[in-house]
């Protein structure tokens, strides 16, 4: 998939069902924490730095998916 077929793929899936696509990007990016953090080959100082790039990411987007649209305030 192209750069701009991605971009176009998360636009949609995010216009359709917001929360749930930040949601699913926040439980990958848990994934990719422990897969980091369990890397017994390579170098550790990278390992943990990836590591800490996905626990924030998670981070993120966990609170991202809390906050309503603004359309959501408007109506609401």
């Amino acid at each position: 998939m192209r750069l701009g077929e991605r971009a176009f793929s998360l636009r949609s899936m995010l216009e359709q069902d917001a929360d749930a696509v930040i949601s699913w990007l926040a439980s990958e990016a848990t994934e990719w924490i422990d897969v980091r953090e369990s890397a017994q080959s390579g170098n550790v100082e990278v390992a943990r730095w990836w590591a800490e790039r996905a626990h924030h990411t998670a981070t993120v987007l966990r609170s991202l998916a809390r906050v309503p649209a603004p359309t959501d305030v408007a109506s609401g």
